[in-house]
């Protein structure tokens, strides 16, 4: 029995037996719309249909980074207190090898905060390490208003904590957040106002948060100080580190 011809037809028509090829996709990857539609914090739309671009930092930098936040930064001025208590040192004699020896028993008291060693902090130690804990900002919302209170001109301290004349220096932006679209709006305020950002890569929120000793963090912001000498210098610890992260920032887009 002849077949018929319109199944000749069909398949001669047929795009996928035709030459043996498939049709092709077009793969092309088409630009978000805005900043609320970015797919990575490297490349983000802002409102004006402008690509933010920022460079991820090297592996390299990410360790300088994380090491040196920890030395000069937390561990100075992070000393966790057990509560609010603090060691204090009494005799008691017990007995060693049938002879009664006077030993030094630590206690417990409440209401006072210790270095390491059990002995109080002195008082310019404890102010300076407050000055410095005011001038690193972590938390979306906390890290966002600073920014969006700069646009307006509205820099204004609140609750004193604020210095009326701190503005951000660096922020650091962890890429492994999830969805990126939590600080996508940050790239495109820096850029607004002119401030660097790093952009770590890898797990960085859990690098940076695990350096405070939370579960994560994705974004930090260091606050310039006001207080500098006649030359525009700083003793400032925070300050010093930031101009150390920028100038391997600088030589690192320079290697790349």
């Amino acid at each position: 029995m002849p077949k018929s011809s319109s199944n000749k037809k069909r398949s001669a028509a047929s795009p996928s037996t035709a030459g043996g090829k498939k049709p092709t996709r077009n793969t092309k990857r088409k630009l978000p719309a805005n900043f609320l539609n970015a797919q990575s914090l490297e490349f983000v739309i802002g409102p004006d249909r402008a690509i933010v671009q920022t460079p991820v930092a090297s592996d390299v930098i990410r360790d300088i980074f994380l090491d040196r936040l920890v030395k000069e930064l937390i561990a100075p001025y992070w000393k966790k207190a057990d509560k609010n208590r603090t060691i204090d040192s009494t005799k008691q004699h017990v007995l060693i090898n049938g002879t009664l020896v006077a030993q030094k028993v630590s206690k417990l008291q409440e209401g006072k905060s210790v270095s390491e060693n059990g002995e109080e902090e002195d008082d310019a130690v404890s102010k300076r390490a407050t000055r410095v804990k005011s001038r690193i900002v972590m938390g979306t919302n906390q890290c966002s208003r600073i920014l969006e209170d700069l646009i307006k001109g509205d820099m204004m301290p609140q609750s004193g904590s604020l210095h009326p004349l701190s503005r951000p220096s660096l922020i650091v932006l962890a890429k492994d957040i999830y969805p990126p679209t939590m600080l996508a709006h940050i790239p495109v305020l820096a850029r607004q106002l002119g401030i660097t950002v790093l952009l770590l890569p890898g797990k960085a929120s859990v690098d940076m948060g695990r350096a405070f000793h939370v579960p994560r963090t994705s974004i930090l912001i260091f606050l310039s100080s006001s207080e500098k000498d006649q030359n525009g210098a700083s003793d400032d610890p925070v300050d010093s580190f930031v101009g150390f992260i920028k100038s391997q920032m600088s030589q690192d887009t320079g290697r790349n």
